[in-house]
C-alpha cells in the first residue's frame, strides 16, 4: 500500500524514455520524465494530502517500512538506470546512466525529504521535486 503507485511510475518512464520524438539529451528525457510523474494521476496518495507526512513518518521510524522503502529506491534506481541507458545507448555507458538516474533519484527524495521536514515553505512537493529535479539535469542548472 505504502508503494502502490511504483509500476505506473515506470511505465511512464519508460514512455518518455523511448519516445521517438524525445528530448535530443540524456538529461532533457530524464527531466521531462520527472515532470510527467510529478503531474501524473496515479499517486497512491495525492502529494498535498496530510497523509503523506504521516507515510514518510511511518517510513522513517518503523524498521519493516524503512527497509521496503530503501528496496524500493534501489529497484527504482535499477530500472531507471536501465531504461535510460537502452533509450540512449549510443550517448550513455551503464555507469553514466545510473549516475545519471542516481543524482535525478537523489535530488528528488532529498528535496521531498527536506520540504516534508520544513513545511511548505518551498511550495508544493511537486514543485519542490522538479525544483530539485532541474538543480541536476537541466543544462548548466548544476553550479
Amino acid at each position: 500500500m505504502l508503494f502502490d503507485d511504483t509500476t505506473a511510475h515506470h511505465d511512464l518512464l519508460r514512455e518518455v524514455l523511448t519516445d521517438p520524438s524525445h528530448a535530443a539529451t540524456p538529461r532533457q528525457a530524464l527531466l521531462q520524465a520527472v515532470d510527467r510523474m510529478l503531474a501524473a494521476p496515479v499517486w497512491s496518495l495525492e502529494p498535498d494530502s496530510e497523509l503523506v507526512p504521516v507515510r514518510a513518518r511511518l517510513i522513517s521510524t518503523e524498521p519493516a517500512p524503512r527497509a521496503r522503502a530503501l528496496l524500493r529506491v534501489a529497484d527504482v534506481h535499477a530500472i531507471w538506470a536501465r531504461t535510460l541507458h537502452e533509450a540512449f545507448s549510443g550517448q550513455l555507458d551503464q555507469v553514466e546512466a545510473a549516475a545519471l538516474a542516481g543524482a535525478a533519484i537523489g535530488a528528488v527524495l532529498g528535496a521531498a525529504a527536506i520540504h516534508l521536514n520544513s513545511g511548505a515553505g518551498h511550495g508544493s512537493l511537486p514543485e519542490t521535486a522538479r525544483k530539485a529535479a532541474r538543480s541536476v539535469l537541466a543544462p548548466g542548472a548544476v553550479r
